[in-house]
């Protein structure tokens, strides 16, 4: 968003949050500035301190318009415009309710009073906001604070022109898992997935590849993987040019979320990506990923819970054999840059 923005020239941008890698920082137009936050926890007292440091940015920039990101700072972003001015945009990357009491991130009781907090501070300081972006169309429905001052700007992706999708040798298949490595994600599903399939196809591999906050399922899943499984995974973001690459080697992309009230109508922003690059996924059938990936003939859905093994390797072979990348604008951040960068003409014209 920031990229997009700094490109029209007529913005002057900074960006406060977690500090970028130098070779970021440097790669970035100079009308885009970087003030970095200090490291903390989830759970550590740093945490509660950040929106004091905000506040203080806020106060020296005196910005005419914050997006802001996080209900963490939503009390300190307002404090800001009423004491001097400026305008407000809330940037609904996730449903932060429905992530707090759907996800195992916290202990049970905690995570209901954490979501019942956040979504009362989102009804009590919605008056002040002047436009939301959603990054999902389902956050319309579920979303009922927000009005008709919405803009949905959908997580597309960008290709990046270093990376091509290569000719691959299809005998031994590649599939390939990326994005945040956690239970909720899926990663455990696709590897029972894998460790069926492997039998039927033995010359296969699976790579995982991305971010593990939680030290004990990072455990928990190397005891799980074996040597024809490929685990790059970290405890802090992984450089996106390593996850690109690897999508433009693989044959499959397995997308296998445990459903639930916090994702049942997100779009994952790696489904854009694999699409882009022209990797076919793997997904269960019935959601909104999958639904969106058969319309552009890119998709093989199953039941991850009751699996067909021979009918699933039939499946494979078909699309290996016959399956073309495509060229698909629409799953592309173009079309949502538009309406990015129209918006915010609009907001400070």
């Amino acid at each position: 968003m920031a990229r997009s923005l700094a490109a029209t020239t007529a913005y002057s941008i900074t960006l406060i949050g977690a500090k970028p890698s130098p070779l970021k920082e440097q790669d970035c137009p100079e009308n885009i500035e970087f003030l970095p936050l200090p490291a903390f926890k989830r759970l550590g007292l740093k945490r509660f301190l950040m929106p004091l440091i905000v506040l203080k940015y806020l106060i020296k920039l005196k910005p005419e318009l914050v997006v802001v990101n996080t209900p963490e700072l939503l009390v300190v972003t307002i404090a800001n415009q009423i004491i001097f001015g400026g305008k407000i945009v809330y940037d609904l990357q996730e449903n932060y309710l429905r992530n707090l009491v759907f996800q195992n991130n916290y202990p049970p009781i905690l995570k209901h009073i954490l979501g019942g907090l956040v979504r009362l501070k989102e009804l009590l300081f919605s008056p002040f906001i002047h436009h939301f972006i959603l990054a999902e169309r389902g956050y319309e429905k579920e979303l009922d604070f927000i009005g008709n001052r919405f803009t949905i700007v959908e997580n597309k992706a960008i290709p990046d022109e270093q990376f091509h999708r290569k000719k691959l040798n299809n005998i031994n298949v590649k599939f390939l898992f990326t994005g945040n490595i956690s239970e909720n994600s899926g990663v455990l599903t696709a590897l029972r997935f894998y460790s069926k399939i492997r039998k039927a196809i033995p010359g296969s591999s699976l790579t995982i590849i991305g971010h593990c906050p939680s030290s004990s399922f990072l455990k928990k899943l190397q005891n799980e993987t074996e040597g024809d499984i490929e685990l790059i995974v970290s405890s802090t973001p992984i450089d996106h040019s390593k996850i690109t690459k690897q999508i433009t080697q693989c044959d499959f992309g397995i997308v296998s979320y445990n459903i639930n009230p916090s994702n049942e109508n997100c779009m994952p922003t790696k489904v854009f990506e694999y699409l882009t690059y022209g990797l076919p996924i793997i997904s269960q059938t019935g959601t909104v990923w999958t639904d969106y990936a058969l319309k552009h003939n890119t998709c093989i859905p199953l039941n991850f819970e009751h699996l067909n093994v021979d009918e699933v390797v039939g499946h494979l072979k078909e699309f290996l054999n016959s399956n073309e990348p495509k060229d698909i604008p629409e799953v592309k951040w173009g079309s949502e840059e538009k309406k990015l960068i129209s918006l915010i003409d609009k907001l400070l014209a």
